[in-house]
């Protein structure tokens, strides 16, 4: 029954799940497209270093990417792992997507989502 549910919400044109993606990124960080391009790579990626984050959204280090990340960890977007054994500002951290829409959005909507606005799984 909840599996049904989830698919009639995620697989449908127009539906909730495979709209809310875009309105999260309009509401919240309409201001710089890197935002979306980082959640985006790290959708297709599981981890990544912060240099290659940076690198896919086009970011060069300094004050505006640590702002970037340091803003989608608040919002509770992505998740940053440090080993055990190594300082907070070690090359070692990786990041994840850690909100779980976000997780199954990148997984499941994001690849067929051409399909999904076509109407391609409407029964």
């Amino acid at each position: 029954m909840v599996a049904r549910a989830l698919c009639e919400h995620s697989f449908r044109s127009g539906s909730f799940f495979a709209r809310e993606w875009d309105k999260i990124f309009v509401s919240s960080f309409s201001k710089n497209p890197a935002y979306k391009q980082a959640v985006e790579f790290l959708g297709k990626r599981k981890f990544a270093t912060r240099e290659e984050i940076l690198q896919n959204a086009g970011l060069s280090p300094g004050g505006a990417a640590s702002e970037m990340l340091s803003d989608l960890e608040l919002c509770g977007f992505i998740e940053r792992y440090v080993p055990y054994n190594a300082k907070l500002s070690s090359r070692l951290v990786r990041y994840a997507i850690s909100d779980y829409y976000l997780q199954y959005y990148s997984k499941f909507v994001q690849p067929v989502l051409d399909d999904i606005r076509n109407g391609d799984y409407e029964a």
